[in-house]
């Protein structure tokens, strides 16, 4: 295999298919790349097994072929080299050549045969979305996942379609974030729950690449897996099996009192609030509802603080505490200047909704002994 490249194209590849490279693993093999060079198109694998990364570099092939070489060492010497055309050669004894201006680097590579082929995605169904809404529907939705391993479900988030209607929904046990969003076609119906840690990946990756709003990413699905595909990157992962939560079920009730406050207005009073709170401490924020303003207060080792926010209120006066976590990175990814929020009483979730149901997010109180 011969390739020509530049140093930044090179960089830029292998860093989106590293994010596929075990930290740790029993199978050395993973922890190189993949690299292939057939057909006009210069790929570059990460692999760990559960997600599998394809990505494609632009340069020129001289000679045909494929490589293994190790993630950690190669993404070194590419990062120090020189901005310029990068030449990597590997020879019949799987020695890999590196030149770029006057640096030259000769590195041992690995035989192909050992690399785990990609997964086959037999695709049973599928649609197509932006790649700036997908990562926007992520961000919208990823904090509410939960870090714990040990509930798949909570750990993922879930993708289902009704029509034209893409709803996305996370939970772990404390929230919930579900954003809806209107596909151009109608697509029937699609259901799966895809883990958490392969969308962070997605987003860190779009969010990398130049946005471009006609840029498409086509989403398929088989029984065990999930495919995305954009015109640079193919990401594989595996699914999340079991049936997801009935969500509409925990959503469902009447509130009878609701909030219109002004969005920015409220998410600075609650990170104020958040200064007094140590990484360790489990204080929430005290929330007091009255009828044209809302009190904040909080109490802590560090200090106290009280807030006046103003609203307009429909409904009942009572107090209700929370973590400011959990508001915090609510309010964050809403666009809206005003927003609404709905309350029943001081044991009963709030609820932020968009007036277009766009989005909702579901916060469940903390006993304050009130």
């Amino acid at each position: 295999m011969k390739i020509v490249c530049s140093q930044a194209e090179m960089l830029k590849s292998i860093t989106t298919a590293s994010r596929a490279i075990p930290t740790r693993t029993t199978l050395d093999i993973l922890e190189c790349f993949f690299i292939d060079a057939h057909e006009d198109t210069i790929t570059i694998t990460g692999n760990d097994l559960q997600l599998c990364i394809i990505t494609k570099a632009e340069g020129d092939i001289v000679e045909e072929g494929s490589i293994c070489i190790n993630c950690r060492i190669f993404t070194d010497i590419i990062r120090k080299l020189p901005e310029g055309d990068i030449c990597i050669e590997s020879d019949e004894n799987q020695n890999v050549r590196i030149e770029c201006m006057k640096a030259k680097f000769v590195i041992p590579g690995r035989e192909t045969r050992e690399y785990p082929a990609a997964p086959v995605v037999q695709e049973e169904k599928g649609f197509e979305i932006s790649n700036f809404d997908l990562k926007e529907i992520i961000r919208k939705t990823l904090f509410s996942v939960t870090d714990n391993d040990a509930n798949k479900l909570m750990a993922g988030e879930h993708f289902e379609i009704d029509g034209k209607t893409l709803t996305v929904t996370a939970l772990d046990g404390h929230r919930i974030a579900i954003v809806k969003y209107t596909l151009d076609d109608d697509y029937g119906a699609f259901d799966a729950v895809v883990i958490g840690k392969t969308l962070n990946e997605i987003a860190k990756i779009y969010s990398a690449e130049k946005e471009d709003a006609k840029e498409k990413t086509r989403i398929s699905l088989s029984e065990k897996q999930i495919k995305f595909v954009s015109s640079t990157t193919t990401i594989i992962s595996r699914t999340v099996e079991g049936k997801y939560y009935n969500v509409n079920q925990m959503i469902a009730g009447d509130f009878d009192t609701i909030l219109k406050i002004n969005k920015k207005d409220f998410l600075d009073s609650i990170e104020r609030a958040s200064l007094l709170i140590r990484e360790t401490d489990r204080r929430p924020v005290v929330i007091g509802i009255g009828e044209e303003s809302i009190e904040l207060k909080i109490t802590t080792t560090l200090g106290s603080m009280n807030e006046i926010v103003p609203v307009e209120m429909e409904g009942n006066e009572f107090v209700i505490g929370f973590n400011p976590k959990f508001i915090i990175e609510a309010l964050r990814v809403i666009d809206d200047e005003k927003i609404d929020v709905k309350l029943v009483s001081s044991k009963a979730p709030m609820k932020i909704e968009a007036a277009d149901g766009s989005y909702l997010y579901l916060i469940l109180p903390v006993n304050i002994g009130a």
